[in-house]
């Protein structure tokens, strides 16, 4: 199956950092509801580009999205600290391209990319593809991207949501998103995966004040 062919049927691929190191949560979209995973294995084990045989197979819940296609999640645990990982969603008989990431050392030093009113309008994303190439361009050693709200212009929109992720540097680069004032939908819940999200504080219907660890650094998603 070709990647152009592929691209029909998965869609939405994002990555979310965990509570801390260990953790992933990987988000995506598919307009059929079949048994679904990730598939994570370290880079340097590929075989001719391909997954191992003994790649690590981590289910997903799948649940009916509001656009009618099917929302796919995964929480990666038990990650190790500074290591490369190779990854690829499935949904039935449908696989992504094989992507990857970088867990976090553990140690102090590291990078991260921070933006914010990224506000996707209807399906023009040119200045955000552009904005982001910049980004991975010049400072490629990020660990992540972490932006302060409003990722979209009208909070219902899943055009929007649509051509938010849909850009090849997001495929290896975590993205930890505040809910902005144009985010407060409860698809919000459906495109992203927040850490530690709390029940009691700045509760909106589109999620709510969250944190994670990097590298023995607290961030504060309010």
């Amino acid at each position: 199956e070709s990647s152009e062919e592929r691209a029909e049927h998965l869609s939405n691929i994002v990555m979310n950092p965990g509570p801390d190191e260990t953790q992933m949560y990987f988000t995506w979209y598919a307009d059929v509801k079949k048994d679904g995973y990730v598939a994570l294995a370290k880079y340097d084990t590929l075989v001719d580009g391909k997954m191992p045989e003994n790649a690590v197979k981590q289910a997903a819940a799948v649940q009916k999205a509001t656009d009618g296609n099917y929302n796919y999640k995964v929480t990666a645990e038990n990650l190790e600290k500074g290591v490369k990982y190779a990854y690829q969603v499935v949904s039935g008989n449908y696989k992504s391209d094989i992507y990857s990431f970088t867990t976090g050392s553990g140690k102090t030093d590291f990078s991260f990319g921070f933006v914010a009113d990224i506000q996707i309008v209807g399906s023009n994303n040119t200045k955000w593809a552009d904005s982001l190439k910049k980004l991975v361009t010049n400072f490629p050693n990020q660990s992540f991207l972490l932006s302060a709200g409003d990722q979209i212009n009208t909070n219902s929109s899943e055009v929007e949501y649509d051509h938010l992720p849909d850009l090849e540097q997001m495929r290896s680069l975590p993205f930890a998103p505040v809910v902005g004032n144009h985010d407060r939908n409860a698809i919000y819940q459906e495109h992203f995966t927040q850490p530690n999200l709390s029940e009691k504080y700045g509760i909106t219907p589109g999620g709510a004040d969250a944190y994670f660890v990097y590298n023995d650094v607290l961030f504060l998603l309010i």
